[in-house]
């Protein structure tokens, strides 16, 4: 048997052994998990008749330790319970903590739990109270609802703080839960109550309380005074809630606003950043009908915005606030023109804060009114073009962007000019210098061919808005470009400069001509477009140089095989040429000497002012409105359930399919193997409608997954038969039909040969937890293995599949239907 491309070793499979084995290894682990949880439950038993709580606090560690790894502990339930009478209250936590796993997974045993933590909820300790009830609520069963509904009303008003806050949070969990089983009408006069409290945590948890179960309640002017005489008593966090609840509020009259604004001004200059930037959204919220007012508040928030930016202790908070100004810049352009050099990249920010940090230098420069301000800008951008690729695009394109904005200024500041000679001509020169005619050689040769394709793309924009520098760059577009491997959108930037000027450079027919024989083919449309409508413009400045290779470029361009949209545009040009050449002179060369003075970036963003309502949430990051990447619940329903009948209709059609391939076989066998695939078809339905959860996780393949062969045939020995699938042939299918497909998304072959007039070909694949985080792992390497059997009977072409992997589920839900739709690809036949 020959070895698959991934390995070269052959694969021994033993069947005989399977049963063996297996039971080997199950009694193996069964002794070591029984005699470990004796053990815990020996020593527990011990520790109790000794009343030693540091020792039962010692050993119920260990326990929560073995369930964290994911050890079934569940044995020792009854025991743990018995051991929730203590009065410690580390025991208590612990015991707590055991109780609400195992419950969740085990809705029997809550009938066991529930008296015990309801006489907890009586206990005179306020600490053990809180964390009874607590605990109750966290339970997650409808089945506890009742219970749940007496504690909390109870508790409510409680004397102790802990207990009352507890009991708000438990009321708003439960509520999701099951809003049907709440009487609304009983529990919110109670919460509203409960917002003037003396307990400042109290307070904040009835907000969050109502903002879960009566989202957008409305505040009243008296409530904001109260909040406001309690707020330095408020934690950081909490702040943050009652400040975000202020946002929604609306003052009745413009010196209602100003009281508030006045006394919430300290929190400017918070270390927090997230209460800075929820003070921030209320200033530009209560001001934003006040022009004069609203310039004072952009002026206030500023400097402590810069000064959290630089002074954060996290990346992710510096590029948060960075984010924000960035965006303060689209209301007030001119806001941070004078701390540009704030915006200077150092040498150890990370590239996401790089690059948003050139975005505003650009911002800041296109509104600059200082000279000397716009020409460090500019500087400073052109030391960041022998960076990493990605900053040296984005500097370029801020500085070719910065030179556009400036062009109504060129009395004041020739900035094009500068540029020009600063920026984009120096790097054409070493560049082409380096190549020295033979193209890329070294190292340095291949950062200018990097920097020679950002500038050669940026100068296409810069040229439309300055025309009068083409005759100073074209004598550098040369045929020496050609030899560099340049991008597309480089060779499209050189092909429309040699066609806006077609004097200026002698070369530019021999240039045009080489460009189309040595590169036409491998270009993408759009490239091609440019090519012939640059050699028309050529042509009617040179005809007697491009009227050989004109003819041969709408020859080509013309063939039907090409692009539709290519074709379309050379017979437009065929036939204008045919009926008055001046008149398509015109025509194609209308675009010319038309002057730019305005752009598209310009025009009114209609998300800005949507993500500006938005200011301090995730908006702002993803700069746009929460509508677009947050969805309803319905919409959510509704693709679950769309997810679960597609499923449902294709493990279907596998079945059909497989069915009627088996009555063309008049083996006894094969029928017996249709029923049992149509059973296990049924089955893998009925797994479908119990968890329609597991249909929505993302399920990838690793790309290139590692397996020895050893590793195989320990597993195929031992795991049990996972399903399998026959397939009737029309015609003998090669292994390398298979792989050409299954190897592109992480499914590959370890081994194929012929043995008795069999062909037999062994697949595995690995499942990508990176993508799939919370996808059940399995103990071989830490990843969810697949394996699989093709058996190929040369003879009479019926095709056996057998899949193998721990995971059940996920095979039949996920990996099976993947498997099946890339072999329907060499197979048409499978969905039949």
């Amino acid at each position: 048997m020959k070895a698959g491309n991934n390995v070269g070793n052959i694969v021994t499979i033993n069947n005989n052994n399977n049963n063996a084995s297996q039971g080997k290894k199950e009694s193996y682990f069964s002794e070591i998990k029984k005699s470990e949880i004796g053990l815990l439950k020996m020593n527990l038993s011990n520790a109790v008749n000794e009343r030693d709580a540091e020792k039962i606090k010692e050993i119920l560690q260990r326990i929560i330790y073995f369930m964290t790894i994911g050890m079934d502990v569940s044995a020792l339930f009854p025991d743990v319970i018995m051991v929730g009478s203590s009065n410690n209250i580390v025991i208590k936590k612990l015991v707590y903590l055991y109780i609400v796993h195992y419950s969740k997974s085990n809705p029997d045993l809550l009938l066991l739990v529930i008296n015990t933590i309801r006489r907890d909820c009586t206990d005179r300790n306020p600490i053990i109270r809180g964390l009874a009830l607590r605990s109750l609520c966290s339970l997650d069963s409808e089945t506890i609802l009742e219970y749940a509904n007496v504690e909390i009303g109870k508790h409510l008003t409680d004397f102790s703080g802990y207990v009352r806050k507890t009991a708000l949070l438990g009321l708003a969990k439960l509520y999701h839960l099951s809003p049907k089983s709440f009487d609304l009408d009983t529990f919110i006069p109670s919460i509203y109550g409960m917002i003037m409290d003396q307990d400042p945590q109290v307070i904040v948890n009835a907000i969050s309380a109502l903002n879960e179960i009566r989202p957008g309640w409305t505040f009243t002017f008296d409530l904001v005074q109260h909040l406001m005489s309690k707020f330095k008593e408020f934690n950081e966090w909490s702040q943050c809630i009652i400040l975000d609840c202020l946002s929604r509020y609306k003052p009745s009259n413009e010196e209602e606003g100003l009281e508030i604004l006045n006394l919430l001004d300290d929190r400017l200059s918070h270390s927090n950043s997230a209460v800075t930037l929820s003070t921030i959204k209320i200033f530009l919220k209560y001001t934003d009908d006040l022009e004069e007012i609203q310039e004072q508040v952009y002026e206030r928030i500023k400097e402590p915005l810069i000064t959290l930016m630089e002074n954060s202790e996290s990346n992710e908070t510096s590029y948060t606030i960075l984010n924000h100004i960035y965006l303060l810049m689209s209301r007030s352009p001119k806001l941070f023109n004078k701390y540009y050099k704030q915006f200077y990249c150092k040498y150890n920010d990370p590239m996401y804060i790089k690059t948003l940090k050139v975005k505003v230098l650009q911002e800041i420069a296109a509104n600059q009114t200082y000279i000397e301000a716009i020409d460090e800008i500019v500087t400073e951008l052109s030391e960041y073009l022998h960076e990493d690729h990605s900053l040296c695009k984005q500097a370029m394109n801020a500085i070719t962007d910065i030179a556009q904005k400036h062009k109504k200024n060129q009395e004041k500041y020739p900035i094009d000019k500068h540029i020009l000679e600063r920026i984009f001509l120096p790097f054409l020169k070493t560049t082409i210098d380096t190549s020295g005619g033979d193209g890329v050689g070294d190292h340095s040769g291949f950062i200018n061919e990097t920097i020679l394709s950002y500038s050669l793309i940026c100068l296409k924009d810069f040229l439309r808005v300055y025309p009068k520098h083409l005759n100073n760059v074209l004598p550098y577009i040369t045929s020496s470009l050609l030899q560099y491997t340049l991008p597309p959108q480089a060779n499209e930037s050189i092909l429309w400069m040699l066609g806006e000027e077609p004097n200026v450079q002698e070369d530019t027919p021999y240039i045009i001509e080489e460009f189309f024989k040595d590169h036409f083919d491998q270009q993408p449309t759009f490239i091609k477009i440019q090519l012939l409508t640059t050699s028309l413009k050529v042509f009617f400045e040179r005809p007697g140089e491009m009227l050989p290779i004109i003819r041969d470029i709408i020859t080509k361009c013309s063939n039907l095989s090409q692009d539709p949209d290519l074709h379309e545009i050379s017979l437009f040009y065929s036939r204008i040429l045919l009926l008055d050449v001046e008149k398509a002179s015109s025509i194609i060369n209308a675009s010319k000497n038309q002057p730019i003075n305005s752009f598209l970036e310009d025009e009114t963003n209609e998300y800005r002012d949507k993500i500006f309502d938005e200011f301090n949430t995730l908006s702002v990051l993803y700069c746009k409105p929460s509508l677009i990447f947050i969805k309803s619940k319905e919409e959510v329903e509704n693709e679950k359930n769309q997810i679960i009948e597609n499923q449902k209709n294709y493990l279907l059609s596998i079945t059909n399919g497989n069915n009627n391939n088996n009555n063309n076989n008049n083996n006894n066998n094969n029928n017996q193997q249709s029923t049992t695939n149509n059973s296990d078809s049924k089955s893998i339905i009925k797994q479908i409608e119990s968890s329609p959860s597991n249909l929505i996780d993302t399920f990838m393949l690793e790309q290139r997954p590692e397996l020895s062969p050893d590793e195989f045939q320990s597993l195929w020995l031992s795991l049990e038969d996972g399903h399998n699938f026959d397939i009737q042939l029309d015609r003998f299918i090669d292994n390398s039909e298979i792989e050409s497909v299954m190897s592109k998304e992480g499914i590959l072959c370890l081994a194929f040969g012929s043995v008795n007039d069999q062909t037999k070909l062994y697949y595995y694949a690995r499942q990508n937890i990176v993508d799939d985080p919370l996808q059940e792992q399995n103990q071989t390497n830490g990843t969810p293995v697949f394996i699989i059997e093709i058996i190929i009977d040369e003879k009479s072409l019926l095709m056996s599949i057998l899949f193998k992997s721990p995971l059940l589920k996920t095979l039949h839900t996920k990996f099976i239907p993947k498997f099946l739709s890339l072999l329907s690809i060499p197979i048409p036949k499978i969905f039949n």
